[in-house]
């Protein structure tokens, strides 16, 4: 779906004549109320449009596995992962003809926590291989091998990940994987680990940043191969204290060998930057703030069962002023949610990358506040597995 045609879908598609960013206003030192109006609302035809996608991407992933089940036994069964490959659910953004669904950003937000409202495994997995590295590169690329590349390889159905976190540290500016032209200047030679990448047990297609020596300089690099090539392995599955059944790894390349026209340079020039940040900032939306949504809407759900059904001498929880507060808290947080997602993904305002960038730790903090006040409530009947509430 078009930008114009998302705008089509707003209650209100009034035109704004300012240019004025949130963030240039608060820099003056004032709420710019002014410019969230009209608050970019998504409207009835516009939702119905994507209701279709995310109730088929829901229904064939709940055909393989539930919730219950990637918790207790730690893996997608194989089923669901070439479903993702061959049913165009590694490439929901990508264009129809690609064996895409063509979604737009909100949309796919919308699949994500549809899937995170039952297994927040399950759609980050399926939110890294649409939105991180190749997919989400791929649709910034100009005219290249790489574009070319890429293009061949997605259109294939591949699941997708992206290597950064290095063995001494994450966010350094260099990477300790190092990525060294071969005598003739065909190819990088990859040597190095890569930590916790989300997908590698199962990605076909990965992209990892690298460090490079560029007119005698070191530079960050960003090649792209298939799993496939020789060198290549991922030496260890890695496991998260309550997030079970994520594929996660760790990846070596011992003399990886990767052409020259599949590795994007250049990515420190002030333009590079100015098109992959955007892309880098967004993704964080995708995999933090649907996740934030769809466990904000759960806890709701269940504060609000769990206070009509408890009594204490005889009058319901929910009839009582502190949890009458602490449930309305929730509520209101979670609308503060929903709120920042659309805003970061609907807003009609020429610059929303101050408020884009902010969206994914005000989600995560108000989903964190949301868990714990949840958690709280329920103790009251004892925090148990969710094997034995099924029992």
């Amino acid at each position: 779906m078009s930008v114009e045609q998302i705008k089509l879908g707003y209650i209100d598609t009034t035109v704004r004549t300012t240019d004025e960013t949130f963030l240039s206003a608060l820099r003056a030192g004032r709420m710019p109320w002014e410019v969230m109006r009209p608050f970019p609302e998504p409207g009835a035809d516009y939702l119905r449009a994507g209701d279709d996608v995310i109730d088929e991407v829901d229904t064939a992933f709940r055909a393989f596995i539930t919730g219950e089940e990637l918790e207790e036994t730690g893996e997608f069964p194989d089923g669901l992962v070439e479903a993702i490959r061959h049913r165009g659910y590694s490439r929901l953004r990508q264009p129809v003809d690609m064996g895409g669904f063509n979604l737009d950003a909100y949309t796919l937000l919308r699949v994500l926590e549809r899937i995170a409202m039952w297994s927040i495994a399950a759609a980050n997995t399926l939110a890294i291989t649409n939105t991180v590295g190749p997919n989400a590169i791929l649709r910034v690329l100009e005219p290249s091998p790489l574009r070319d590349y890429l293009t061949e390889r997605i259109a294939a159905g591949v699941i997708c990940a992206f290597g950064d976190s290095s063995p001494d540290g994450q966010n350094n500016r260099f990477s300790s994987l190092t990525a060294t032209l071969d005598e003739d200047g065909s190819a990088y030679i990859l040597n190095g680990r890569k930590l916790f990448t989300g997908n590698a047990p199962i990605a076909d297609l990965i992209a990892v940043s690298a460090t490079a020596e560029i007119g005698g300089e070191p530079a960050v690099v960003f090649p792209f191969l298939d799993t496939s090539t020789p060198g290549f392995q991922v030496s260890s599955d890695i496991e998260f204290i309550g997030y079970r059944g994520f594929p996660d790894g760790e990846m070596r390349f011992d003399n990886v060998r990767v052409p020259v026209e599949h590795v994007l340079t250049g990515v420190e020039e002030p333009e590079r930057l100015r098109t992959l940040t955007p892309v880098a900032v967004e993704a964080r939306i995708f995999n933090v703030v649907s996740m934030a949504l769809a466990l904000g809407r759960r806890c709701a759900e269940w504060s609000r069962d769990f206070v009509n059904r408890r009594r204490i001498d005889g009058l319901p929880l929910a009839r009582y002023d502190e949890v009458q507060r602490r449930v309305s808290l929730t509520l209101a947080e979670l609308f503060a949610v929903e709120t920042i997602a659309q805003w970061a993904l609907l807003s009609p305002s020429p610059d929303t990358l101050f408020e884009q960038i902010a969206a994914k730790p005000l989600a995560a903090r108000l989903a964190w506040r949301i868990a714990d006040r949840t958690a709280t409530l329920l103790g009251g009947e004892g925090v148990e597995t969710a094997a034995s509430k099924l029992r």
